[in-house]
């Protein structure tokens, strides 16, 4: 309080991330896989949201597009491999500063 007044506390910064992003990690420490985040209505918009899609076989990046079709409409998007590591200055602003929607494509 009283930046709270503005802001969902658990989207308030410390450090470098909110601070949601701490009982998250703990929870995946502990290899928790299913969460449910219980917020306001207003401050719903403001946290990110996960939606599963199923890759029948391994038929490459390309099919990832293909099965994300309805998921990304005609927004923007960025494709993200979870095998690989991404690091750089500022590269996590990169993406919504393009309004990208972003797919996740999490390899076997």
């Amino acid at each position: 309080y009283p930046i709270t007044k503005g802001v969902s506390k658990q989207l308030v910064p410390i450090n470098d991330k909110t601070m949601v992003y701490y009982p998250l990690s703990v929870l995946m420490l502990a290899v928790i896989k299913e969460v449910l985040i219980i917020t306001t209505l207003e401050d719903q918009t403001s946290f990110m949201r996960f939606e599963y899609m199923v890759q029948p076989s391994p038929d490459g990046l390309a099919q990832v597009f293909i099965l994300s079709e309805e998921f990304l409409g005609e927004d923007n998007d960025c494709l993200v491999l979870a095998g690989n590591m991404y690091y750089g200055h500022n590269l996590s602003k990169m993406p919504a500063n393009a309004g990208c929607k972003t797919v996740s494509n999490n390899p076997r």
